[in-house]
């Protein structure tokens, strides 16, 4: 499973048969068993700042952090020797293990929610998008294909993860979306009239319906199912959605107080679930969504202190917690760099920075480095 309305994102998918090929793995040796010796230093107690070995890397070969493979493994991608290689890296022992490795630099890649599968967009030119995507237990390829694009946006179904929602965008910003079908190897054009869908259930799309005649600032909640279309929520009009299996997230300007955004959580029925209000900043194109990442039931966002115009702002920013289900808030850090936020599957550890460079441990309270250039 982090995509402004207001700016085209570029990722991943990928599209038919291939055949299914085993990748070359190492083989047992003295760093597992040095690997299995440090998790259990640790007795147990997990990632934490005493027990951190922060990923030393050379700064010319580092392209890119992509996620939390667990709670203490970080899946990155370095370029070296004019190939790419996705690595998993042991915070606990600072054991290092290939995990892929493409010829084309690769782009971004994403994991899937349960973070079973990996999705890599790779690309040899500005114009065509080569997906792949491994099944990470085992390593092994279950789905490549190559497509034209200029830029690849996907959502992964959360509730069936072999099924991938994918819009492919052209050089005049024309789109298309599609449903890939891991399994069945098959590739079907979805009739969709905008681009960012999220998974509603496994089988409904909903996404905010911006019209084509003029500039808005906010839209409508659409359902697209079984190609109709229909407008839900008609009395309420937001600026930015996203979703994960079992909770949606909407984004309005506060009926109260304009200066505020409201943060709306609903079930997969629509049924409201949560809300609560926070400042928000403008920009030239309306509202400037903040950083944040769910994990579990909880809700990590880094936030303004203050209401303001987004370039003169310098009152500062908050990284908060607030549990879905009981409502709790926790400020876990009172002045934090306003950066992208990628936190672990269990919501112990947060990775922070442009170049996810720094990690907050969340019940400590503390951040420290989690990379080290050479």
């Amino acid at each position: 499973m982090g995509k402004w309305l207001s700016v085209l994102i570029f990722f991943v998918l990928l599209l038919s048969g291939c055949e299914t090929e085993e990748l070359n793995k190492p083989s047992p040796s003295k760093l597992d068993s040095e690997k299995s010796a440090a998790n259990q230093t640790v007795n147990g107690k997990g990632l934490n700042s005493q027990s951190i070995v922060p990923l030393k890397v050379k700064e010319a070969d580092f392209q890119f952090i992509i996620d939390w493979e667990t709670d203490e493994t970080l899946l990155f991608v370095e370029r070296k020797n004019s190939r790419s290689i996705v690595s998993a890296y042991d915070l606990l022992s600072g054991v290092k293990k290939e995990v892929y490795v493409s010829d084309e630099p690769i782009v971004s890649a994403q994991l899937s929610p349960s973070r079973e599968y990996l999705l890599i967009h790779s690309a040899s030119t500005a114009y065509k998008a080569l997906l792949t995507v491994i099944r990470l237990p085992g390593q092994q390829i279950v789905f490549q294909e190559e497509i034209e694009s200029k830029e690849v946006h996907y959502e992964w179904n959360g509730y069936d993860e072999t099924k991938i929602l994918v819009s492919a965008f052209y050089e005049d910003w024309s789109f298309r979306s599609y449903l890939i079908d891991i399994e069945k190897r098959s590739l079907q054009e979805m009739n969709l009239s905008q681009p960012f869908a999220v998974w509603l259930k496994q089988s409904r799309f909903l996404y905010l319906d911006w019209g084509n005649d003029e500039p808005r600032i906010t839209a409508p909640l659409t359902i697209y199912e079984n190609g109709n279309e229909k407008h839900v929520k008609n009395e309420e009009k937001f600026y930015y959605i996203d979703g994960w299996k079992n909770f949606l997230l909407a984004i309005a300007p506060s009926d109260k107080d304009p200066s505020k955004a409201i943060f709306l959580f609903y079930d997969h029925e629509l049924q409201p679930l949560y809300s609560f209000e926070i400042p928000h900043l403008t920009d030239f194109s309306g509202w400037v969504i903040p950083t944040y990442d769910l994990a579990g039931k909880n809700f990590f966002i880094i936030e303004p202190k203050k209401s303001g115009e987004a370039d003169l702002y310098n009152d500062g920013f908050r990284l908060v917690k607030r549990n879905i289900k009981s409502g709790k808030e926790e400020v876990i850090l009172k002045s934090v760099e306003s950066a992208p936020l990628l936190c672990s599957p269990k919501g112990k550890s947060c990775l922070t920075g442009n170049l996810y460079e720094h990690i907050i441990f969340i019940n400590e309270k503390k951040m420290a480095s989690v990379i080290e250039f050479e």
